[in-house]
């Protein structure tokens, strides 16, 4: 079984490029994206995208690099929560 919010995750970190796009599937995939485990599942697809075997030209690379500070503050202040305030 994958974790909440993989599929979610991918389908967003394939729309990051055009930015309209990557709302509308935030948006509309929001309760698992914004779970811990879906931030993680996001970072972890822009690590893919962001990461050393990139290719220079792909149109993802500097929005997932961007996302993926964003989603990294993010999580951030998932564990500074405290412990039951979060359903995840």
């Amino acid at each position: 079984m994958a974790p909440r919010g993989l599929a979610a995750a991918t389908l967003w970190g394939y729309s990051v490029a055009v930015p309209s796009l990557a709302e509308r599937m935030w948006s509309e995939r929001r309760p698992d994206l914004e779970s811990r485990s879906g931030r993680l599942m996001a970072l972890f697809f822009c690590a893919k995208v962001a990461g050393p075997h990139v290719h220079p030209g792909d149109p993802g690379l500097e929005p997932a690099g961007k996302e993926a500070a964003r989603l990294i503050a993010e999580l951030h202040n998932f564990e500074r929560r405290p412990r039951g305030s979060c359903p995840d």
